[in-house]
């Protein structure tokens, strides 16, 4: 192979980085718009973000004690805020929600670009950063435009590492706690990025400016908890701090995360992460290779502390996606970045062949991560299930309980109830006396027959505590959706609504 052909293949593969890069940036835009608008759950837990949001919009408060009508999610309210102008102008419904999320997982791929262009001045390491967190989709459940909290979380996170990396001086220190806080008033995983990155600045900067993230940020969500809970008789605490430390660790996900979550989906990048940190020691850079060590120290560690908890699914992955996609970034442009403009003889063989397989190590991460677009999108006939669920519930005349589901009644124009994850946290809760109140109130509600029609999920979390009682009660009817293949959820918790019972 001669030299000049070297070059050319060196030169092509990394345009070829950019390319592949910008597809996994334009599958992820086509497959969020095309979801946006369907009318129902993509995941199981939309619909009680939904329920949320339509209750702040009715001036009622989300911090409630847990019952039947609504028990909230164990997450800070920002997101749901956020949501709520944007439901108030479109209308009820997933698109308000959907449509946050995009913008903001859109928001926080520009800013990983910005942070590896202002780091390197290495443009096809920024856009290698951007696109490979979009490609990271499927691998963190397919979650980036669902009306959940993620991704404006992350986006609240990435912001506050890049006004903190922009200037070391008092204003930016501020509002990196600022960005920060808002990270943790949308979920409070944001405590665990900041705890390293509060250290880094302890440590490694001076002044006023030492203090000033770590000040504010601590202000803030002190005075935010204690407000939150003199207004909500001290049920923003519960749901916010106690309950979420009430569930069980997972033991098999302290090595797990690694083994199975990690290195067969991101094993590259998190070699290169690496390799980057490594060359910044014996440099006299320790102040950046502490920041940088934080950073990434605190984007896993919000990954995995999620994943040990029992629930933490594989959107917990997206901070440590995040990472090692802004690292692989970083480690591509200081491999290549300093030689751009082309080395001279006799090395530049060697640095055009050692680019080649650099950049090839890039597309086989990129290449390992395609997931099938259209796997990911809901059918006609899920849609047509959906709507005909809906028409059932809209024959009964009276109340209707669906332990999963419960937006799908009131687009029937029946009265909420709580969604069965909001229910079930309480329920693996250790306060015993919430619980029992909960579950009283749910079998005194079946044995008295208060509603019309029950219907359950096959693998529902509810239903492991009151699926006798129902039984017991009501007469089985048949199942709510007779073809086996349609209406499942496209990630998360495989739940679609299942048997029905009426009253008999």
């Amino acid at each position: 192979m001669t030299d000049r052909m070297t070059e050319r293949m060196a030169r092509a593969s990394g345009l070829a980085v950019v390319a592949v890069a910008g597809l996994a940036i334009a599958a992820f835009a086509v497959v969020a718009l095309v979801r946006m608008t369907y009318p129902f759950e993509l995941e199981w837990m939309e619909g009680g973000s939904v329920d949320t949001v339509r209750r702040i919009l009715a001036g009622r408060p989300v911090y409630v004690r847990p019952s039947m009508e609504f028990t909230p999610f164990i997450y800070t309210p920002l997101y749901f805020w956020v949501c709520a102008p944007f439901m108030a102008l479109i209308g009820e419904g997933f698109v308000a929600l959907r449509l946050v999320s995009i913008l903001s997982a859109c928001a926080s791929m520009a800013i990983l670009f910005v942070l590896v262009r202002k780091e390197t001045g290495f443009l096809p390491g920024a856009a290698l950063a951007a696109g490979l967190f979009a490609a990271t989709f499927k691998a963190s459940g397919a979650w980036l435009d669902l009306a959940r909290v993620d991704s404006l979380f992350m986006l609240f996170v990435l912001a506050s590492i890049l006004v903190l990396r922009r200037r070391e001086d008092l204003a930016h220190g501020i509002a990196a706690g600022v960005f920060m806080f808002f990270a943790f008033f949308t979920k409070q995983t944001a405590l665990v990025v900041a705890a390293p990155l509060c250290v880094h600045c302890l440590v490694a900067r001076g002044k006023w400016s030492r203090v000033a993230m770590p000040a504010t940020l601590a202000l803030l969500v002190a005075a935010s908890t204690l407000a939150g809970n003199a207004l909500t008789d001290g049920w923003y605490g519960y749901y916010v701090f106690d309950l979420p430390g009430q569930h069980p660790l997972r033991p098999d996900m302290w090595l797990g995360f690694w083994v199975f979550d990690i290195l067969p989906t991101m094993g590259v990048a998190l070699a290169a992460s690496v390799a980057f940190l490594a060359t910044r020691i014996g440099r006299d850079q320790w102040r950046d290779l502490l920041f940088h060590a934080c950073v990434l120290a605190g984007l896993a560690g919000a990954s995995w502390s999620s994943r040990l908890h029992t629930g933490g699914w594989l959107n917990s992955l997206i901070p440590v996606h995040a990472g090692l996609a802004l690292y692989m970034g970083m480690a591509v442009a200081g491999a290549l970045g300093a030689r751009a403009g082309g080395p001279v003889a006799p090395a530049a063989a060697r640095w055009h062949m050692a680019t080649l397989l650099v950049n090839a190590a890039c597309i086989g991460q990129l290449s390992s991560l395609y997931w099938p677009p259209a796997a990911q999108i809901p059918t006609m006939a899920d849609a047509g299930a959906g709507r005909s669920i809906v028409r059932l519930m809209g024959r009964f005349d009276k109340e209707v309980w669906m332990t999963n589901h419960g937006y799908i009644p009131i687009m029937a124009g029946k009265k909420p109830h709580a969604q069965g994850m909001a229910v079930s946290d309480v329920l693996r809760g250790t306060d015993e006396a919430l619980r029992d109140a909960l579950l009283d109130e749910m079998r005194t509600a079946i044995r008295e027959r208060r509603f019309d029609v029950i219907v359950t999920d096959e693998r529902g979390l509810v239903e492991d505590w009151v699926l006798g009682d129902i039984q017991r009660a009501y007469r089985y009817a048949g199942d709510a959706i007779a073809d086996p293949d349609i209406f499942w959820p496209r990630t998360g918790h495989t739940l679609r609504p299942g048997a029905v019972y009426v009253r008999p």
